[in-house]
């Protein structure tokens, strides 16, 4: 009798399903088919490398080698930024993250508080701070900056300052990238949230950051600069820049656009008038040098082009390469200004470079000249009154703290303000009862000192007062009955003169430029900390460590 068969008929009984090739084939197939279609249904708008598959990090994405994004603070924009300032970032984020989760749950009251201020869960706004914060031209500075920001929409939420709760403001941190380039997708993404209408922040005056604020004001959302200073980088739109500095005339224009600091001409007409009323100023006694290619920045160009009216005469600029992209400008910087003080005439020399060279600058400075020489920089000075984030640009700034210490080398710059001045101020004063209560409950309150030193280089109390002004227009929003819209607060911020923000009252004229007057101080230093004092005009200024 035949052997009785097994399994299906024309199967020979050799060898189970799950032993043959073409069987596990079939199933690769099948898996990887439905892995495709679960990636295609569940990816996020930005494929993130930056974080993984997270879902919680659905804005932030890679651009090149960098990573660029938008966060309400949950995460870093890269997995480096939160740890860098002995993790001051971090801890920064997280208390603003900590801020939007009670924004979004509705209430935020403050014991003690006059008003109980709450509203429906999700009723708030969004006021995006959109920066460069990790390029190498704001070094630690950005820091303060973003902090300043915090502070407001604390004081905002928490203070009702100014004009009272409602709505509440979200803030989001938006970043182009170290070098910026990805400046145009991140306005793109910006642009979709639903509930964004104002834009804060810019702090360089590069070609990226202007045709940011240009592409945002082109889609209606307003924005208030709080630290650009190049001339025409208003509503003016680069009108009556000199053409050498190669005017940004793009096809978008700034309309709602508002600046809390000085433009350049303003800074330099009066650390000019000083340095002439102190002898350091006049014919002969003064060169300059500054960024080879600077007029391909508008800062550094509309730099040159006025301490070119303040010199008789006028020579070409000495330039060298900016140090950048692993480049290091120091051997170079020495050559360059080696012969500077061989003429015994020249008592000033003008730096109108970006500040990330400034430091090695001043060590070169003080070889090259035995007997002593000033410095005059530009605002971008302030740089060295704040830790870096690299250990390399650090010690170059420590080096040049002790350089000062000895008084051989002077340095003197313009500054929207002095933090002496503002003290005693109502608007100072509620800027520090925000600050107190911004990080009194953060998880590390000794990461944000309330000091001096932490506000000499006035970055957080400019961008403190560019939220400041945005959260004067959005809480209008309310009592006017407005809706709330990006347009409605353009409007808002055409009709205001803000009092009580941490410098004073802020006033703008016609351009969207703040109006006022700039100080000039000196640089000073212990031989480890930086300290400012405000010069006061035909008086030469002393810093306590000045010797004989």
């Amino acid at each position: 009798m035949p052997a009785k068969p097994t399994g299906r008929p024309g199967l020979s009984p050799s060898r189970p399903l799950w032993r043959r090739p073409v069987a596990w084939i079939v199933l690769a197939g099948v898996l990887v088919t439905a892995l495709a279609v679960a990636g295609v249904r569940l990816q996020p708008r930005h494929w993130n490398a930056c974080h993984g598959f997270s879902r919680t990090y659905l804005h932030v994405w890679p651009h090149g080698t960098d990573c660029v994004g938008v966060t309400d603070g949950a995460t870093p924009i890269d997995a480096a930024f939160g740890a860098e300032l002995g993790g001051r970032y971090g801890a920064l984020l997280d208390a603003i993250h900590a801020e939007n989760e009670r924004v979004e749950s509705g209430h935020v009251d403050t014991a003690g508080s006059a008003t109980d201020c709450t509203s429906t869960a999700g009723d708030a706004v969004d006021v995006a701070a959109l920066a460069p914060w990790r390029s190498d031209l704001a070094g630690g500075r950005a820091f303060h900056q973003l902090a300043g920001m915090y502070v407001a929409q604390w004081q905002a939420n928490h203070l009702r300052q100014p004009g009272g709760c409602a709505p509440f403001i979200r803030l989001l941190v938006a970043d182009p990238g170290r070098d910026m380039n990805g400046w145009s997708e991140v306005v793109d993404e910006l642009s979709t949230y639903d509930r964004l209408v104002a834009v804060v922040g810019l702090a360089l005056s590069r070609t990226q950051m202007i045709e940011a604020a240009r592409t945002l004001n082109g889609r209606g959302i307003p924005v208030v600069a709080d630290l650009v200073t190049a001339d025409g980088f208003d509503r003016s739109n680069f009108t009556g820049v000199p053409e050498v500095c190669h005017p940004q005339a793009g096809t978008g224009r700034l309309t709602a656009f508002y600046r809390i600091a000085y433009p350049n001409q303003r800074y330099f007409a009066q650390l000019g008038g000083y340095l002439t009323g102190v002898g350091l100023l006049g014919r002969g006694r003064a060169v300059q040098v500054t960024q080879a290619g600077y007029d391909a920045d508008q800062f550094a160009c509309t730099n040159v082009e006025h301490v070119n009216k303040l010199l008789d005469p006028a020579p070409d600029p000495i330039t060298f390469e900016l140090s950048g992209a692993g480049r290091d400008s120091t051997g170079q910087i020495v050559t360059k200004v080696s012969p500077i003080c061989t003429d015994p005439a020249v008592r000033t020399v003008f730096y109108t470079a970006r500040a990330v060279d400034l430091a090695n600058f001043i060590v070169a400075m003080n070889q090259a000249c035995p007997r002593g020489i000033t410095i005059a920089a530009g605002t971008d000075a302030s740089r060295l009154l704040t830790p870096e984030p690299t250990h390399a640009l650090e010690m170059q700034r420590r080096n040049a703290l002790q350089v000062l210490h000895s008084g051989n080398v002077k340095v003197y710059f313009p500054a929207t303000n002095s933090a002496a001045q503002l003290a005693g101020t109502t608007g100072f004063g509620n800027f520090r009862t925000a600050f107190a209560g911004a990080f009194g409950d953060t998880a590390h309150p000794e990461l944000f000192p309330f000091s001096d030193a932490e506000l000499a280089d006035t970055w957080m109390v400019n961008a403190h007062d560019a939220m400041f002004v945005t959260a004067a227009a959005v809480h209008a929003l309310h009592t006017n009955g407005q809706a709330y819209e990006p347009g409605h607060v353009a409007s808002n911020l055409s009709s205001f003169e803000i009092p009580d923000a941490a410098q004073g009252t802020l006033r703008f004229d016609r351009n969207g430029t703040r109006v006022g007057t700039p100080v000039v101080l000196r640089l000073c230093s212990d031989g480890v900390a930086p300290a400012t004092q405000l010069a006061v005009a035909r008086r030469l200024t002393a810093c306590p460590g000045d010797r004989g």
